[in-house]
């Protein structure tokens, strides 16, 4: 039972998982691992419920990684 937001420690208990991201690549042919960790880091608890407002932009950027994810995931 995961009980974690880290996204290390929920793949040390998902091998599988873990073994398909190191072997998927993005549409730019880039790891995917990669990037995958870099939206589970910006992503987090403090972001979720912070009174700060984000630029447009960023949010637009944002939600489409998201998306992203959401189609990386269905791969695995």
């Amino acid at each position: 039972m995961l009980f974690s937001h880290e996204l290390d420690l929920i793949l040390d208990d998902l091998p599988e998982v873990t073994r398909k991201l190191r072997r998927l690549n993005d549409a730019e042919g880039k790891p995917l691992l990669p990037r995958f960790r870099t939206v589970c880091e910006q992503w987090t608890v403090y972001v979720r419920y912070s009174p700060k407002l984000a630029k447009r932009e960023q949010a637009e950027r944002f939600v489409r990684t998201i998306g992203e994810v959401k189609e990386w995931l269905k791969t695995l």
